[in-house]
C-alpha cells in the first residue's frame, strides 16, 4: 500500500509503542498530536478511534486503533521492513503468541499491579492471567538465553513485549529481573528506538498532561548553581511519576537548571551519568518549585 500513513498520538501514552513501530518500519509517516481531554474526547477525533483513546493510525481508507493491532499491521503492511515471520512460517506461531501475551495477561497483570489489586487465590482461575508472579515467571522464560522473541531476528514482536517490560520497570508494575533488564537493554539501544525516544521527548514540555503543569520558560540569564565536586544529579518530576531529569555536572559547575534537563527513565539517567566519568557522585533528589532549587537526596 503506498497511501499516507497518519498517526494519532500523544507523547504522554501508550502511542510511544506505535512510534517506535513506526521508526522500524521506516516508512515516512504524519503526527497528528492529540492532547488529552476535550481534543481526545471530541467530534473530530472520536470519529478516529470512539474510545477516544490513543494511539490510532490512518493508512489510506484503513484505521486500526490498540497498539498491539498498530504493531501487528504495520509488520504486514511493510513486509519489507522484516518485523514479522512469512505468512504460513511456522514461527507465526510464537510471534502470535508473545504479541498477545503481552497485550492480554501482560497488561492485565501490570494494571492491576499498579492499582494495587491482588486477584484472591480462590478467583485465579476467573482471571485470564491467573496470577501476578505466573506471568513474571512466564515472560522470564520468553526472553532468558534469547536475542529475540521469534527465531534468531527482531520483530514486532519485540516492539510490544519489550515496551512493555520497559514501561512495566519504569513504573514499578514489573519487577526487575536480569532477564528483563538485559533483554530490554538490548531493545532500548536500537537506533529506532532512540529516534523514536527523541522525538517524543522533545513534545513532552508543548503536550502536558492535565493536572500537571507545562514546564515554566527559562529566564533568560539564570546563574549556574555550584556544588562541591563534580556530579551527575538525577531530579524526579511530580508532573511526570517515575520520570526524571538528569543533569551532568561537570568540575562542580551545573548548567542552567530549566534548559539543561532532559527526560529518561531513572534507569536511563542512571546508566547515563554513568558512562560520564568514574570520579561522578550519582544523587536522586527532587526539585523544590517554591525555592526553585534542586532538594538533594542520598547518593544511589
Amino acid at each position: 500500500m503506498t497511501d499516507e500513513l497518519v498517526f494519532y498520538t500523544h507523547p504522554m501514552s501508550r502511542g510511544r509503542i506505535a512510534r517506535w513501530m513506526l521508526e522500524e518500519v521506516g516508512h515516512p509517516y504524519r503526527t497528528e498530536i492529540v492532547d488529552y481531554g476535550p481534543a481526545m474526547k471530541g467530534p473530530a477525533y472520536l470519529a478516529v478511534n470512539p474510545m477516544g483513546k490513543v494511539p490510532a493510525l490512518r493508512h489510506g481508507e484503513a484505521t486500526v486503533t490498540e497498539s498491539a493491532a498498530i504493531c501487528a499491521y504495520l509488520a504486514d503492511a511493510f513486509p519489507e521492513a522484516g518485523l514479522a515471520p512469512a505468512a504460513g512460517s511456522h514461527l507465526r506461531a510464537p510471534y502470535y503468541r508473545w504479541l498477545f501475551f503481552a497485550a492480554g495477561p501482560v497488561e492485565a497483570a501490570a494494571s492491576n499491579r499498579m492499582l494495587g489489586f491482588i486477584v484472591p487465590a480462590e478467583r485465579e482461575p476467573m482471571i485470564g492471567y491467573g496470577r501476578y508472579e505466573l506471568v513474571l515467571d512466564t515472560l522470564e522464560t520468553a526472553v532468558s538465553g534469547r536475542e529475540y522473541l521469534v527465531g534468531d531476528r527482531f520483530s514486532a514482536a519485540d516492539v510490544y513485549l519489550g515496551s512493555h517490560l520497559g514501561f512495566g520497570m519504569q513504573f514499578g508494575t514489573i519487577e526487575k529481573r536480569p532477564a528483563f533488564e538485559t533483554y530490554w537493554r538490548r531493545l532500548a539501544a536500537r537506533p529506532a528506538a532512540v529516534r523514536a525516544r527523541e522525538i517524543d521527548e522533545a513534545l513532552v514540555a508543548a503536550h502536558p498532561v492535565p493536572g500537571r503543569p507545562a514546564a515554566a520558560p527559562a529566564p533568560a540569564a539564570e546563574e549556574p548553581r555550584r556544588f562541591s565536586g563534580p556530579r551527575a544529579v538525577l531530579q524526579s518530576d511530580p508532573r511526570y511519576p517515575g520520570w526524571v531529569r538528569g543533569w551532568g555536572v561537570v568540575h562542580g559547575v551545573s548548567p542552567n537548571w530549566t534548559t539543561a534537563g532532559v527526560y529518561a527513565t531513572r534507569d536511563e539517567a542512571l546508566e547515563a551519568a554513568r558512562k560520564a566519568g568514574k570520579d561522578y557522585e550519582v544523587r536522586w533528589g527532587s526539585y523544590d518549585e517554591r525555592r526553585k532549587q534542586f532538594v538533594s537526596g542520598d547518593p544511589v
